[in-house]
């Protein structure tokens, strides 16, 4: 008797996606793509560096750096973590006095190929109006004014309003709105943005300034985030 033969198709590597994690020694390093991130919040003076790499996109299969391989921010080596099969590279730091300028990504590949990537802290976007402790009509728009550098073709502002409560729950759930600017430091919630909220209860204002410089290298990707102080208001 003649059984039938099971034919397994196996795709090729370029159509994997980040499902899982490879190793960087397994695939050509100048196909490996590196992705950046760095973030200043200013209410805890903490900085966080993360970095990630990929086969071919920033949606191909997470890489883990293996022997011969070496990514470091500020020269302190970067920690490997691997959060849901995708792997990433992190450091944390507590910003005492002024930021140090510039910062810099530093990885060495296989093949010993060495690719710096400066960075910097987005310029500080500070909330002018309404002020601390304000109470918001939600019965009319509430325009909020900026203060800050200039934006420029690679920064985005977002700002988000926001009510957490200690538990949330049906009957008292998280809320948030949120608005993003590519160029006006004036933004608008609406009447009915407001009326989600409840009344009388604290709310938080807080703004998120991004730049993605253009690098010359296509493979490098870079986000530098800025997160401010928030600012505490309540609706009536």
């Amino acid at each position: 008797m003649r059984y039938p033969t099971l034919l397994l198709l196996l795709p090729p590597l370029s159509t994997l996606t980040a499902c899982g994690t490879g190793r960087s020694a397994d695939v050509k390093q100048g196909t490996i793509e590196q992705s950046y991130a760095l973030t200043y919040t200013e209410a805890s003076a903490q900085m966080k560096a993360s970095a990630s790499f990929h086969y071919e996109n920033t949606l191909g299969t997470s890489l883990k750096l293996t022997d011969g391989s070496i990514i470091t921010f500020n020269d302190t080596p970067m920690i490997y973590s691997n959060p849901l099969n995708s792997a990433s590279y992190d450091l944390d730091t507590h910003v005492v006095g002024q930021l140090r300028t510039p910062m810099e990504f530093r990885y060495v590949n296989n093949d010993g190929e060495v690719f710096v990537t400066q960075a910097r802290v987005p310029s500080p976007t500070v909330i002018k109006t309404p002020h601390e402790g304000d109470h918001v009509r939600v019965d009319r728009e509430m325009a909020v004014l900026m203060e800050g550098d200039r934006l420029v073709d690679t920064d985005e502002l977002t700002l988000c309003l926001a009510y957490e409560p200690s538990v949330a729950s049906a009957a008292d759930p998280s809320v948030q709105e949120c608005l993003h600017s590519e160029g006006p430091m004036s933004l608008v919630f609406s009447r009915e943005q407001l009326a989600r909220f409840p009344l009388g209860r604290e709310l938080t204002l807080q703004v998120k300034r991004e730049s993605h410089p253009k690098q010359n290298n296509p493979r490098i990707h870079l986000a530098e985030t800025f997160l401010s102080k928030p600012l505490h208001l309540t609706l009536q």
